[in-house]
């Protein structure tokens, strides 16, 4: 019989994130990303100024200012989303997967694979158009995904789910 062991670990003896080898989403996901952001902010100020017209007949100060507003928040909308997607990477090592996210709160999750129960792989319009797809993790315990890690290529996305699927009954007692 095994005797049981849960030994205290000093600080020098943790291991470090910074040695993780993260690789970042692909760049076509970041600027189709950004262009349909673009795209949707011109889109949405336009909008406001036809319809503040054909409400008032011609485009007002409040109409004007509305418009301003739009284009402002879509503006910087699409900063925060551009950074955003520049700052997602993720990372596959033996026994576990992480995701790292975020521009001023960063996030950095770390899923054994052990506890992955479920895989899945999707794939938009637009994904499918540049042959990108996400890959969503299930751990046990939750009906969402534990983390998505969106612009991969498909052959790249295909690979992580068959290594995971291949590993996830994988122990550390072998």
């Amino acid at each position: 019989m095994e005797s049981f062991s849960n030994n205290s670990l000093s600080a020098s003896q943790y291991p470090s994130i910074s040695d993780i080898n993260f690789l970042s989403v692909e760049n076509s996901y970041i600027k189709a990303n950004l262009l349909i952001s673009i795209i949707a902010t011109i889109v949405l100020t336009i909008i406001a100024l036809i319809v503040q017209h054909f409400t008032t007949g011609k485009v007002s100060t409040i109409g004007f200012h509305a418009s301003y507003l739009i284009a402002t928040i879509g503006v910087i909308a699409t900063i925060w989303g551009y950074l955003g997607d520049k700052r997602k990477a993720y990372a596959l090592r033996e026994l576990d997967i992480s995701y790292r996210n975020g521009v001023i709160f960063r996030k950095t999750i770390t899923q054994p694979i052990l506890r992955i129960q479920h895989v899945e792989i999707t794939r938009g319009p637009i994904e499918r158009k540049l042959e990108l797809a996400t890959l969503l993790l299930f751990s046990a315990g939750g009906s969402l995904h534990t983390f998505a890690i969106p612009g991969l290529p498909d052959e790249r996305a295909e690979q992580l789910r068959q290594y995971i699927l291949d590993h996830k009954d994988t122990t550390s007692a072998e």
